[in-house]
């Protein structure tokens, strides 16, 4: 990677199919920082099931070496993940570092799980968050009367994405443009389902209710009252 970066000054935008593991070097503290170009904006990468391994199994082999902790981004505004499988468990929080600029996160057929809080708590200017073939392995908390956090205090825009027909529960993410009005002075959001969620996701368009200052006070819990409406 460092080659990459060191012959591409210019490089804008750089796609990583199937990014496995080496067998080459070792990872621990002592690890070299790779610092990408400043010009890189968008990156995609392909993170196969050996990523996997390590996160269930958590790293038998000191001498399975993964490159991505090690590479910085200080102003990547696209990032697009993909997994072999929607509960993939990628560890998100352990291979991505410092990306103060992203603005944008794609996830395709990976999961998301409460242990990759931190990676997204530091994406402090994340305006538009896609969810792709992976809805039912997205899960926020470990527990259903937890409040709902809200990492993204620039989120506006959602986009869902899924294959089957099956019926999904949506309310999570009309709580969450509730939260970006209410409480973050988001003005529009906005949700973008493909046609197999348009109905699990209608039940919840409605006309935005006349609330006082103490209802925007109110807690918002993971199980959700019958009245909460996505905001647009």
């Amino acid at each position: 990677m460092r080659l990459i970066f060191t012959c591409s000054p210019s490089l804008e935008t750089l796609i990583l199919p199937k990014f496995g593991r080496s067998s080459w070097g070792s990872q621990g503290e002592n690890t070299p920082i790779i610092s990408a170009p400043s010009s890189l904006r968008s990156l995609a990468v392909h993170i196969d099931y050996t990523h996997e391994i390590e996160s269930l199994l958590a790293a038998e082999s000191s001498d399975n070496f993964c490159v991505l902790p090690s590479l910085r981004f200080p102003n990547l505004e696209y990032l697009e993940v993909l997994g072999d499988h929607s509960s993939c468990n990628l560890n998100l929080s352990g291979h991505f570092k410092d990306l103060p600029k992203l603005k944008t996160l794609r996830l395709q057929q990976c999961s998301v799980s409460p242990a990759d809080t931190q990676f997204f708590l530091s994406l402090k200017l994340l305006n538009r968050l896609e969810l792709v073939d992976n809805l039912e392995d997205v899960k926020w908390s470990k527990k259903r009367r937890r409040k709902v956090s809200f990492p993204f205090p620039r989120l506006s825009s959602i986009l869902i994405s899924e294959k089957t027909r099956e019926i999904y529960d949506m309310s999570q993410w009309a709580c969450l443009a509730r939260l970006a009005v209410n409480n973050y002075g988001c003005t529009q959001f906005s949700i973008e389902v493909t046609t197999q969620l348009y109905g699990s996701v209608s039940q919840f368009f409605g006309p935005q209710e006349k609330q006082n200052s103490s209802d925007e006070e109110e807690e918002v819990y993971e199980e959700y009252e019958d009245d909460f409406y996505p905001y647009y």
